[in-house]
């Protein structure tokens, strides 16, 4: 079934958000919070940042979310560090590479388990962020939907008809660091698994949330992961509000 790419339907609210520490097991950890302000439970989303570490686009692309109707957790995975080059990211991916599956794991469960959520988690990632969403589909038995925006599929292909929820996986047409024919072997995989679906965006690139939210190419990949959040984790409608 085609994804709905309007949003206009969603109400906005308005929203707190800003940096707090979380305790994920014995350990307290940075992240970014943010939700919608009133007190009613929504579904929760655990948001994976990029190579570059908890950006102001990531922050922003939370943000957009809460307003949405979402409560938003996103770990960083850098522990309070950016990198600015790509030889900073892959060092930065070198030091954390042993502890950043535990702060993934913890941070799912903090938002799942938050008394303002409902029983409905989804896990989104970008870039790197997308990669570790797609491990998660496949390791975790309690997530209703995970999206990877430009994230890395290699390690999982052929394995993707066991995972435990939905993928939305969505590329730049000039995709500049994942081959054709991996974005082939993904379209042909997911083929065979109906819950799932690959999305190229005509244009783009690499980065498919840029700082400025209103960016033309954000928009859509914003509003196909909208789309794909009311399909799966069963967001709210208003009386009267349109069918998407």
């Amino acid at each position: 079934m085609p994804l709905n790419i309007n949003p206009h339907h969603h109400p906005e609210h308005a929203i707190e958000s800003g940096f707090i520490q979380v305790m994920l097991g014995a350990k307290a950890a940075r992240a970014y919070w943010a939700h919608p302000i009133g007190g009613t439970k929504a579904p929760g989303i655990c948001l994976l940042h990029d190579w570059w570490g908890l950006t102001l686009a990531i922050r922003l692309l939370a943000d957009q979310l809460a307003q949405a109707g979402y409560y938003v957790i996103a770990p960083d995975l850098y522990e309070g560090q950016l990198a600015h080059t790509p030889k900073d990211a892959l060092a930065m991916i070198e030091r954390t590479r042993e502890g950043r599956h535990l702060l993934v794991d913890g941070a799912i469960t903090v938002i799942e388990t938050h008394h303002l959520t409902t029983s409905k988690t989804a896990v989104i990632g970008v870039g790197m962020g997308g990669t570790l969403a797609y491990g998660a589909a496949l390791e975790r038995d309690d997530l209703e939907a995970a999206a990877a925006f430009s994230g890395f599929p290699h390690a999982y292909l052929g394995q993707f008809n066991r995972a435990h929820a939905p993928i939305l996986a969505v590329y730049g047409e000039h995709e500049p660091f994942i081959k054709p024919i991996v974005l082939q072997a993904l379209r042909e995989e997911f083929a065979q698994d109906p819950r799932h679906r690959l999305v190229i965006i005509p244009q783009a690139s690499h980065d498919l949330f840029a700082d400025q939210a209103g960016h033309p190419l954000s928009k859509q990949a914003f509003s196909l992961l909208l789309a794909f959040l009311d399909d799966h984790i069963q967001q709210p409608k208003r009386r009267g509000q349109g069918i998407y």
